[in-house]
């Protein structure tokens, strides 16, 4: 079990340079008190990473990324969530059905200064769906995107004590 919520504030921290360099507005809502999911912190992570930096290679100056966490219901129990929102050019309704595939890249404004192999999405899809989840995507031209992510939260168990000392013998 590990904190998506955690996984979030590590890879904002590493995007927070990049935001600041580019004029971009950072925001992060996401509640410490998530409940658990059962993951790989580090393939986590790549999702995590994969999402806020297509963010801010498609944000422009004086825009904003949002990072927002959140619990629902999902299938039959509860699901945890990240969305990253931005206020970049947003992507064609034709585009969105193929985001996800591998090496497709959206011809959206601005793509002529933006770089990358098309890989991204497609690996965020398998890691997520890896993980029991599913990634969805919403945009409108001119007004951004948003990428949701929700993966099934872990059963609840008790925590250990937070030092647990065993007598030998």
């Amino acid at each position: 079990p590990i904190s998506l919520a955690d996984v979030v504030r590590e890879q904002a921290d590493l995007v927070r340079k990049l935001c600041r360099d580019g004029d971009i507005n950072l925001v992060i809502d996401v509640d410490s008190d998530l409940p658990l999911v059962e993951g790989d912190r580090l393939r986590l992570g790549q999702v995590v990473a994969n999402l806020l930096n297509n963010a801010v290679k498609f944000t422009p100056a004086g825009g904003r990324i949002t990072i927002t966490g959140m619990v629902e219901s999902w299938k039959d129990g509860l699901g945890v969530g990240v969305a990253v929102s931005d206020t970049g050019p947003g992507i064609d309704p034709r585009d969105r059905k193929h985001i996800f595939e591998k090496f497709f890249q959206a011809a959206s404004a601005g793509a002529g200064r933006v770089q990358g192999a098309g890989i991204g999405l497609a690996i965020v899809k398998s890691l997520v769906e890896a993980h029991g989840g599913a990634v969805s995507v919403s945009s409108a031209r001119g007004r951004g995107s948003i990428f949701r992510v929700l993966l099934p939260a872990a059963p609840r168990t008790e925590r250990p004590p937070a030092s647990v000392e065993v007598a030998a013998g």
